[in-house]
């Protein structure tokens, strides 16, 4: 397992943690649903390079920065979080 942080703005850190206490959740759970359900939907859109063992780290990683610089993103026009 990974760890990652996020930056939020002390009122909405505490309505998320409001919300998930009242749903008897873990924050974590939630947010690594949502992580899975956006690489689940971007790796459909086959924006993620897949894991094909001829390709090398070195191309792989060519090909997401290449992605990544594109002038006219497919994400940029998909509107909100959905």
């Amino acid at each position: 397992m990974k760890r990652i942080q996020l930056i939020l703005p002390d009122d909405l850190h505490t309505k998320f943690k409001v919300v998930c206490t009242l749903e008897g959740t873990d924050m974590s759970e939630i947010v690594r649903g949502w992580i899975e359900e956006y690489v689940k939907k971007e790796e459909k859109r086959k924006l993620i390079v897949s894991q094909n063992p001829k390709v090398t780290r070195m191309e792989r990683a060519r090909q997401v920065r290449e992605h990544l610089t594109d002038p006219n993103p497919a994400f940029l026009y998909r509107g909100t979080h959905g």
